[in-house]
């Protein structure tokens, strides 16, 4: 009927209720000797916690400048960021500009040799003169300038000598002739002009 561990559990139930009672017997020996006075308490005086995140009044004052302070410096470091890039933009699109119009100029070169090798003016001859100004327009347009230096002072900031010569009547140091043209982007040399020079 009963299994073996039902009647472990009821042989250490009787035992507990054993020392159960015997530990009963002895407190109430031990409490009819002894009276206990109810102790009494001293009322504790707290104080109100205060929030950590309250700040007084003189701190907000400071901390509302500091915010402040930083604010305008963040709007002023962003406003430095926009024209620091903007100068960045610019730099790059006129960097590509002039690598373009380095590859370009050859091709206006050959054109204007075609034209001044032209021995009849057919209509072959005009369409090339028109391919010639529209490039030479676009180039105007980027602010792709020719150097004017023919027939003036020699200036090795925007011309490269590449031969000296000696005719009678011209002064010394005066561009005679352009063996090749050069340019200029926004006042910067793009490619310096290939010229004769008088001495």
């Amino acid at each position: 009927m009963y299994k073996n561990e039902d009647i472990d559990n009821l042989e250490q139930w009787q035992d507990l209720n054993e020392d159960y009672d015997e530990i009963n017997k002895d407190k109430d020996s031990s409490s009819e000797s002894e009276i206990l006075e109810p102790e009494i308490l001293e009322p504790e005086i707290l104080e109100p916690e205060r929030d950590s995140s309250y700040v007084e009044p003189e701190d907000q004052d400071d901390e509302l400048e500091n915010m402040k302070d930083q604010f305008i410096r963040l709007q002023a470091d962003f406003q430095n960021y926009k024209r620091r890039a903007e100068k960045d933009r610019i730099n790059y699109m006129n960097m590509g500009l002039e690598k373009l119009a380095q590859d370009i100029l050859p091709v206006v070169d050959n054109f204007e040799r075609a034209i001044d090798s032209a021995e009849n003016h057919d209509s072959f001859y005009d369409g090339i003169v028109l391919i010639e100004r529209s490039l030479v327009e676009v180039l105007n347009k980027f602010e792709i300038k020719e150097i004017d230096c023919l027939n003036k002072p020699f200036d090795p900031n925007f011309e490269h000598a590449v031969l000296l010569s000696e005719e009678e009547g011209v002064e010394s140091g005066l561009v005679t002739e352009v063996l090749q043209k050069g340019y200029t982007i926004d006042g910067k040399v793009l490619r310096p002009a290939m010229v004769k020079v008088s001495k």
